[in-house]
């Protein structure tokens, strides 16, 4: 029995194996059709792709994020897909497809059906793309939003902070400088630091409420830093506040004396008024609340209307004190020829002012410094005013030397010094024209020259030159200092003073020169420090 089995088994096996061959035959024979096939088919897929992905990218490009794994699969999908079908087609134009063998085949075969596969799947997310980017685009937006805010509220948090920080430095220098200082507003008696304080209490006051209303954080730091720098501002703007109203006091209480003992008025009374309504009731107020920029201008214009009527006020004082006009006409002989030559005085300087107004400021300095000096030394009151007279018109003689010289930027030559040197002769030729200057004549005609006897224009030397010539060269020598030229550099008040006392014994009379630099220490100081300043 088992005998027949295997018998007819070994009958069966070339059939078997005939049949097998066959169907391989038949499916190489049937293979390069199907490759063609398929080939086909994914040469055809191949503009549907592309028009799939002109239309991502364009989609892709209204978006405000991209989903960045996404698009590197969808594109190296892409890429993969072209280059395998490149490698395919290249493959069956070297090689005839019914000459190669069947595994050559069946590998093709299955390649194809891997780049038809992955074209559909390639197909398949292009068109999840809008759905997938836009729920992608949300979900960023959202995180981005939730990332922005979180670093802006860390952001307010930390401006608020430094403002806060900022505020409480300007707290604490406003009272350490008032304790440094230990006087109200620094001393300025129409500011009151209560009320300043109870300003700066109510700003905060209010600050507060806005964090509590959930205000706008920038509003809320502004006003934080506006508050600091109001406090900040305090002490400087009270030192300006303080400086402006001691000149203004000190100029309306000089107004009043003029006008009370001398009957003479140099600003109108309503002019008056209004600058007095503006430093006692409009500057407090705007100092308290800390406007500076509208403080400003008020301070500018009253420091513009002090500059302006100060040293009128203090000339027409000193003219008038030196003069004795207490509202009564001078009686004696004498007052009404010194009367007489200042009158004449004037008009000399107004001669000089049209000619060089830099001539008649530095000979009114010159003269009100040897006043000054000559006060020290106990001269009598009528000696000091004929001194005063020849002081202002010791320049006279320039009137009559040329122009050219006068304003000549570059360095003089020796025929431009021989004429300029020739000024005090022209002087005294000029007051020698009326006999109320004979006295004066030989101190303007001598004020040029020097202790060592190297001046001009007789060359006198020591206690020869008359002392009214020599105080004269000392006031001029100094100014000339304090002026400057093309040749000579412009000194200090300290440096002049200096070179004085260096040159004392030497080109000045040393005597005279320590009561001058005593009267510009105690006296003038103030004075030329402004004459400097303009």
């Amino acid at each position: 029995m088992r005998k027949k089995k295997e018998a007819r088994t070994r009958k069966q096996r070339p059939k078997e194996q005939f049949n097998k061959m066959m169907a391989i035959f038949r499916e190489w024979l049937t293979l390069p059709k199907t490759i063609n096939n398929k080939k086909n088919q994914a040469q055809l897929e191949i503009p549907t792709i592309q028009n799939a992905l002109t239309l991502y990218r364009s989609y892709v490009t209204t978006c405000d994020y991209i989903a960045t794994n996404s698009d590197r699969n969808i594109r190296d999908s892409f890429y993969w897909l072209v280059k395998e079908m490149n490698e395919l087609i290249s493959f069956e134009a070297d090689y005839i497809l019914l000459l190669s063998s069947l595994k050559t085949l069946l590998s093709l075969n299955e390649r194809w059906d891997s780049v038809i596969s992955r074209q559909k799947e390639l197909l398949y997310r292009i068109e999840q793309v809008p759905s997938a980017l836009d729920f992608y685009n949300k979900m960023t937006t959202i995180k981005a939003e939730h990332h922005r805010k979180k670093k802006e509220d860390l952001l307010i948090r930390q401006r608020l902070s430094k403002a806060y920080q900022a505020l409480k430095n300007a707290m604490d220098y406003f009272e350490k400088y008032d304790q440094e200082n230990s006087i109200s507003a620094f001393g300025a008696s129409i500011l009151s630091i209560e009320k300043a304080r109870e300003f700066w209490a109510e700003k905060l006051d209010e600050i507060h409420k806005m964090e509590n209303s959930s205000a706008d954080p920038n509003r809320i730091i502004n006003e934080i830093e506006d508050l600091a720098k109001c406090i900040y501002d305090a002490p400087g703007l009270a030192k300006w506040v303080n400086d402006i109203e001691k000149r203004f006091n000190r100029l309306s209480y000089d107004h009043e004396l003029l006008v009370n003992s001398y009957g003479k008025a140099v600003i109108q009374k309503e002019i008056l008024d209004e600058f007095t309504t503006v430093i006692n009731s409009v500057i407090p107020k705007l100092w308290s609340h800390g406007q500076k920029s509208q403080l400003d201008p008020y301070l500018r214009e009253l420091e513009s209307f002090l500059a302006l009527f100060e040293p009128e006020l203090e000339k027409e004082i000193a003219y008038s004190e030196r003069h004795g006009l207490r509202k009564s006409n001078p009686t004696s002989e004498q007052d009404q020829q010194l009367d007489r030559l200042m009158e004449l005085t004037r008009i000399f300087i107004t001669a000089m002012d049209i000619r060089d107004p830099l001539m008649s400021t530095h000979s009114m300095t010159v003269a009100r410094l040897a006043v000054a000096t000559c006060k020290l030394m106990n001269w009598e009151k009528e000696e000091i005013q004929y001194l005063e007279i020849a002081a202002m018109l010791h320049d006279i003689g320039k009137i009559w030397i040329p122009e050219s010289i006068l304003t000549k930027k570059g360095k003089l030559t020796s025929e431009d010094i021989g004429k300029l040197r020739m000024h005090p002769i022209y002087g005294a030729q000029i007051l020698q024209s009326s006999d109320l200057f004979e006295k004066m004549t030989p101190w303007i005609y001598h004020h040029q020259e020097l202790w060592n006897g190297k001046g001009y224009p007789d060359g006198l030397k020591g206690e020869e030159i008359p002392i009214q010539s020599r105080i004269i060269s000392i006031c001029e020598s100094f100014d000339a200092m304090l002026s400057g030229s093309a040749t000579k550099l412009k000194l200090t008040i300290e440096q002049a003073l200096d070179r004085m006392k260096y040159e004392a014994g030497t080109l000045f009379d040393p005597v005279i020169v320590e009561v001058f630099v005593s009267a510009v220490e105690t006296h003038e100081m103030r004075y030329l420090k402004k004459y400097v300043e303009k």
